[in-house]
C-alpha cells in the first residue's frame, strides 16, 4: 500500500516520539491504519497496520473516532479532542490532534495522541461517562 509517507520516512519523523502517532487513510466510512509508531502500538496493545479502525477498536470507540476524523476532512482543518483508554487496572486520558492530508483523491488523517494528567473535575467526569456509552 503506497501512501504519502514511506515506512522509513514515517519512522524517521515519528519513530522516537513519546506521543502515539497514527496515519490513516479514509476507506468508505472507515479508516485504514497505514502507519503507526511504537507509542501507538503500545497505547492500543496491538499493531493495527493495514487493518481498519473498526476492526481494531470497539464499535462505540470507532464511532467517536470516525466523527472527529470525518470532521477533520470536512473542514480541512486541524481538530482536537479528548478521550479515554481503559484497561483492567487503569483509565488514561488522551488529547488527540488530527490533521487532514489530501493527495489527489486520497484522504488521510495524521492523528497525534498525547497522554494528559487526569484531574477529576466536572468536565473530566462528564467526558469519562460519555466515553463509556
Amino acid at each position: 500500500m503506497s501512501s504519502v509517507f514511506s515506512v522509513e520516512q514515517f519512522e524517521m519523523v515519528f519513530g522516537k516520539s513519546r506521543d502515539a502517532v497514527f496515519f490513516v487513510e479514509k476507506e468508505g466510512t472507515d479508516y485504514r491504519y497505514v502507519h503507526v509508531n511504537e507509542a501507538a502500538t503500545k497505547l492500543i496493545n496491538t499493531n493495527p497496520t493495514d487493518k481498519l479502525v473498526g476492526q481494531v477498536v470497539p464499535p462505540h470507540v470507532a464511532k467517536n473516532i470516525f466523527s472527529y476524523y470525518d470532521q477533520t476532512l470536512q473542514t480541512g482543518e486541524q481538530v482536537e479532542y479528548e478521550d479515554y483508554t481503559y484497561t483492567e487496572k487503569e483509565v488514561r486520558k488522551q488529547r488527540t490532534s488530527t490533521v487532514p492530508v489530501i493527495e489527489g483523491n486520497r484522504q488521510y488523517i495524521l492523528a497525534i495522541t498525547k497522554e494528559v494528567h487526569m484531574n477529576r473535575d466536572r468536565e473530566d467526569k462528564y467526558l469519562f461517562m460519555r466515553s463509556i456509552f
